[in-house]
């Protein structure tokens, strides 16, 4: 018998590790007018985080932060596909525009004294300025939690 034993911050709930959004029909017109389409929610849960500082047992604090990545363009998201001059803004619960590449802000992602938390974001379809064109996109964007 054997095994490991990993000091880690928190585990991504196997449920949130892959997830499909589907961002549904949204008319060129209602882009060309806003700019934008209306946005999708998901989230990520995380379990068994340890608390910031366990004055019981005086553990030391650990912590992460939660770095998204994938293809971009500028700030935001890029897509390929047939359809042209869109990309995906992704947001945090806060509405504050999350940078691919870039750690979301600490105090956004993390405290949680249940040793479970669910981060909340939301995806949304945006113009690019280029001349736009229907069809269907899609993107690929990956996260990872970095700890400390």
């Amino acid at each position: 018998m054997g095994g490991e034993i990993i000091d880690i911050a928190c585990s991504i709930d196997t449920h949130s590790v892959d997830q499909t959004i589907d961002m549904g029909l949204v008319s060129a017109s209602v882009l060309r007018q806003s700019g934008k389409a209306p946005p999708k929610s998901f989230s990520i849960e995380l379990i068994d985080c340890l608390a910031a500082h366990d004055m019981t047992r005086n553990l030391p604090s650990r912590s992460f932060q939660l770095v998204f990545d994938g293809a971009t363009n500028g700030d935001y998201f890029s897509v390929t596909g047939e359809a042209k001059g869109v990309q995906l803004a992704l947001y945090d619960s806060s509405g504050e525009l999350v940078i691919p590449g870039r750690p979301v802000e600490r105090d956004k992602v993390y405290p949680t004294v249940d040793a479970h938390a669910v981060l909340n974001y939301q995806l949304q379809l945006v113009a690019d300025n280029k001349p736009l064109k229907a069809g269907t996109y899609n993107t690929l964007i990956s996260f990872r939690l970095e700890y400390y």
